[in-house]
């Protein structure tokens, strides 16, 4: 899901854990009820016959970082927890 919304690519993903706060976070994409086949099914034939939408959703994906800038990104977050000045709570 992160290389394909990296690449303007948007997803339909089940509605739950990292690929539910991925699709919410970058603004990329649906979200089906996990194992509802249907709403997965329903979901595609939708999108296949609007292809305007599915364009409109992957001129609005949110900027993704590079995979090295992620990295970065979470090392500083690790650094700080490690140097006491992490959030408590």
């Amino acid at each position: 899901i992160y290389e394909a919304l990296a690449s303007g690519t948007p997803v339909i993903a089940a509605a739950e854990g990292g690929m539910r706060e991925l699709v919410k976070e970058y603004a990329g994409g649906w979200l089906v009820p996990r194992g509802d086949a249907q709403a997965l099914a329903d979901t595609m034939a939708r999108l296949a016959a609007d292809p305007a939408e599915v364009r409109r959703v992957a001129a609005g994906i949110r900027p993704v970082p590079s995979l090295a800038g992620h990295v970065a990104a979470l090392g500083a977050v690790y650094a700080e927890a490690l140097a006491g000045g992490g959030r408590h709570g």
